[in-house]
């Protein structure tokens, strides 16, 4: 029964994998080459930079800003809570070149009068020519909030939204509108590259962002279907913001993709350019972006679930939707495959060897939950020690088995027996499920292969730290999943470390 469970798992997630490697075919065959952007459109453009003390990334990003080489008016407005955000004091160099005041802009006032905001200060800290840089006093902390706010209060035709730990390419604005003018769409998603890729975390979460997601979107764009906004680095007609206001969901981006998405409205992307951005430097922040990005896309995809029947678009596009909303859920499928395994094998072990190998898996998974929790797992009374206490067990159902196989395999090699160590299920059962766990590595390989980013070095970093970084994105995933299932969404801070300032 258990090797029959096993067959049928693995059966489920192969064929979900297949459609990573359509897309990465897709991919390579359809490399995106550079093209000359030789007109410059005149449209005025609000760029909009949400903060929450990101500190002296909020420079970088504004001077990235002022570079763009867009000829048209352009307004860019660091939107922050209040004066003691972070960003603030790194802001004087620019603040210092223009002798900035406070200014009384008519523009504001619907926003400012409604009763909600609390401040109305909208302070000029730069002009250069066309280019003018606003901080915006918001009064609100939610990015989505920050951002809806703004929106409100736009006359522009188009605006654009850089996360305030993003540099934007000089030519991202005026390539963003050319695209969108030529593709006739409501929205252009432009790629996104690190700033750094210091250590292995870095290196990993550069892979799964800045080549994974754009090998996807460059594959649903040669199929002609929409790609899905990442939450920065977006270029849109202003009207449709005002229409369909970001939601409070720890993943906003994912929520309005999805409602785009149903509505029939298209979003296109850049792959020439776009913007670079930090990575996560620890362990604490790698888990918690994926435990935040797992918790809102999931909850996101069974919300607009039930649209999919009545929805006007195409079966071919239900399928991306089914491809795209289940990508976390499949972690799940990977789970249960590796505790059957660990169950067929676990008898094989000495009494020892079961005790110490379950003892492995449950010290990894309290470590990991200690990191998350800042070190104190069980502080918070007791609704926190519950919610810690489920999280160590369901990451022990996760990290026990794999330490369960990994010992079972060290003793079919220390008797010079393979056998010990081998499944018994047929042969092209085990190729399935080779290739579905190697859909990771291959996708990514092709992505590097297609930006020209595979090197000797890449190669062998990449093969040497996949079993760590699958395993600790899964961890963060799993994670994120019990945070739906419980109810709790909420975002953590996470690190990020400048690359260009020190």
């Amino acid at each position: 029964m258990l090797a029959f469970s096993c067959v049928l798992a693995i059966l489920v997630l192969t064929l979900y994998s297949l459609g990573f490697y359509v897309c990465g075919i897709i991919f390579l065959a359809n490399l995106p080459r550079s093209r000359p952007f030789d007109t410059y459109p005149l449209d005025a453009v609000s760029v909009l930079v949400p903060a929450r003390n990101e500190g002296v990334l909020a420079v970088q990003a504004l001077q990235s800003l002022l570079a763009q080489d867009h000829r048209g008016p352009l307004d860019i407005y660091l939107l922050v809570k209040d004066l003691s955000d972070s960003s603030i004091a790194f802001l004087e160099e620019l603040w210092l070149q223009s002798g900035a005041t406070q200014l009384e802009q008519p523009m504001w006032e619907t926003a400012l009068n409604d009763g909600r905001i609390q401040y109305q200060h909208l302070i000029k800290i730069h002009r250069l020519r066309e280019k003018t840089v606003y901080l915006a006093l918001t009064g609100l902390d939610p990015k989505s909030d920050k951002i809806n706010w703004a929106v409100n209060a736009l006359s522009t035709p188009f605006l654009a939204i850089l996360d305030c730990d993003h540099v934007a390419s000089a030519d991202w604005i005026r390539s963003s509108l050319i695209l969108l003018f030529e593709q006739d769409a409501q929205m252009v998603q432009a790629r996104r590259q690190p700033l750094g890729t210091k250590g292995i975390l870095s290196f990993w979460d550069s892979l799964q962002q800045h080549i994974g997601n754009e090998v996807i979107n460059i594959a649903f764009s040669r199929l002609n279907f929409s790609v899905f906004f990442t939450g920065s680095s977006a270029v849109l007609q202003t009207c449709v913001l005002k229409g369909q206001p970001l939601s409070r969901s720890i993943t906003e981006d994912t929520d309005f993709s999805y409602r785009m998405f149903m509505q029939g409205f298209k979003i296109i992307a850049n792959p020439f350019s776009g913007s670079r951005e930090e990575t996560s430097p620890d362990l604490y922040s790698f888990l918690a972006r994926r435990r935040r990005w797992a918790n809102g896309h999931t909850a996101a995809f069974f919300q607009y679930l039930p649209q999919l029947v009545g929805a006007k678009i195409k079966w071919g596009n239900r399928l991306q939707f089914l491809f795209h909303g289940t990508h976390y859920l499949v972690a799940l499928g990977i789970v249960l495959l590796q505790l059957l395994i660990s169950l067929y094998f676990f008898d094989e072990l000495t009494y020892i060897s079961q005790i110490i190998t379950l003892l492995i898996g449950f010290i990894s998974a309290a470590a990991i939950i200690s990191i998350q929790n800042e070190g104190n797992i069980f502080s918070g009374g007791f609704r926190a020690a519950s919610a810690a206490t489920l999280e160590i067990l369901l990451l022990w159902a996760w990290l026990a088995p794999a330490f369960i196989i990994l010992m079972v395999t060290l003793n079919a090699v220390l008797s010079r027996d393979l056998s010990l160590a081998a499944l018994h299920i047929k042969y092209e059962y085990k190729v399935f499920g080779l290739i579905g766990l190697c859909a990771p590595l291959v996708v990514l390989s092709l992505g590097l292969i297609g930006f020209r980013q595979l090197t000797p070095k890449k190669t062998l970093q990449l093969l040497i730290t996949y079993p760590a970084a699958f395993y600790l994105n899964i961890s963060g995933i799993l994670l994120g999943l019990c945070d739906y299932a419980t109810g709790r969404g909420f975002w953590r801070v996470v690190s990020r470390e400048s690359t260009l300032f020190t």
